[in-house]
């Protein structure tokens, strides 16, 4: 009985590894340059803003999980920067 209940586990962690692993797209950092900025006047805060315009590699991803390979830099207590290189040579 205990090794019927072993194995049971093991095929659990199994399907859930592999259903992970489905529900992820690997990306790259170049994918990630597919965005191009145009500068707007803000009315409301009387300011120039940046916005984003993301292109179709971009757009094919919305509400996906994705994974990238890169290093987290914190840059307050509860606020991350994901980075292509690490810290020492980001700057």
């Amino acid at each position: 009985m205990p090794k019927i209940k072993l194995a049971l586990i093991l095929i659990i962690f199994a399907i859930q590894g592999y259903a992970q692993e489905t529900l992820t797209q690997k990306i790259t950092w170049a994918t990630l340059r597919d965005v191009k900025f145009t500068k707007k006047f803000n009315k409301e805060y009387k300011l120039d803003f940046i916005y984003p315009s993301f292109g179709a590699s971009l757009l094919k991803l919305e509400g996906k999980y994705v994974e990238i390979k890169g290093y987290v830099i914190p840059v307050s207590q509860n606020l991350y920067v994901l980075s292509a290189k690490p810290m020492a040579s980001c700057f």
